[in-house]
């Protein structure tokens, strides 16, 4: 009985310590992809806002 719990515990570290893993690694991944989308999206504000005050300076 002990020797199993001990052989549980010690499996369990393991599972803790590969979803460790797998969410730091996923976490940055998705922060990558959250930070490319802001910036996509704060360029094409951008370009919009630059061609609506172009626009209006041509008038």
């Amino acid at each position: 009985m002990p020797l199993h719990l001990h052989h549980l515990m010690h499996a369990n570290e393991n599972i803790a310590h590969t979803l460790r893993s797998v969410i730091l690694r996923t976490q940055t991944r998705v922060c990558a992809y959250l930070l490319q989308t802001v910036i996509s999206r704060a360029g094409a504000l951008r370009r919009t806002q630059g061609n609506g005050s172009f626009d209006t300076n041509r008038i």
